[in-house]
C-alpha cells in the first residue's frame, strides 16, 4: 500500500475558476461485490439447475446434448425452460445434477412420477412391477381396480 498525496492546482497555474481551486481525488479506490456468474444462484426451474451445474462443471450445450442423446435444439430449449423432459431422459438428468430438481412429492400421484423420474419404467413398466394390468388404467393414468392390486401400489410406493 502506497500512501498518494491529494494534487492541489493553484489558481495562478490553472487561471480563474470561479474563485475555486480543482482538487484531484487520491487513494486508490475499489469496489466490492460478488463476481457475476451466468446463472442463477438458486435456480427454481428445471432449465436453471441445469445450466448452474453445466457452468460449474465448464461444459458446452453441444456436450449435453451428445451425453443426453438429443436433437439439436432439444437440450437448449430445456435450459430455456422452453420445454420440458419427457420421462425417458430423466434418469440421466438426476444423475447429472445429482438430486431430482423437482418439488417433494406429497400425493401418491406425484411420488409415482418421482419414482419414474428416478428409475425411468414407462406406465406399462411400472404396472408390470406392480402386478397390475395396464389395461385398467383409466385414461392413460394408473389407476387400481381391486383391493389386492392397491395394496401391493402402496407398499411399492412406501
Amino acid at each position: 500500500y502506497t500512501e498518494q498525496t491529494p494534487v492541489r492546482l493553484q489558481l495562478s497555474e490553472v487561471g480563474i475558476l470561479q474563485g475555486f481551486v480543482a482538487l484531484l481525488p487520491y487513494g486508490i479506490k475499489s469496489l466490492k461485490s460478488l463476481k457475476p456468474v451466468p446463472y442463477t444462484r438458486e435456480p427454481k426451474t428445471l432449465g436453471q439447475h441445469l445450466r448452474k451445474r453445466r457452468m460449474e462443471l465448464g461444459l458446452f450445450q453441444c456436450d449435453l446434448r451428445a451425453r443426453f442423446k438429443l436433437e439439436k435444439e432439444t437440450y437448449a430449449n430445456w435450459e430455456k425452460d422452453r420445454c420440458y423432459p419427457a420421462m425417458k431422459p430423466w434418469p440421466g438428468i438426476i444423475e447429472f445434477l445429482g438430486y431430482d430438481p423437482s418439488p417433494v412429492p406429497k400425493t401418491m400421484g406425484e411420488r409415482l412420477l418421482a419414482y419414474r423420474r428416478r428409475n425411468g419404467p414407462n406406465r406399462k413398466g411400472l404396472a408390470r412391477q406392480l402386478g397390475i394390468d395396464e389395461a385398467r388404467s383409466g385414461g392413460g393414468r394408473l389407476v387400481c381396480g381391486s383391493r389386492g392390486a392397491r395394496n401391493t401400489w402402496q407398499r411399492f410406493v412406501f
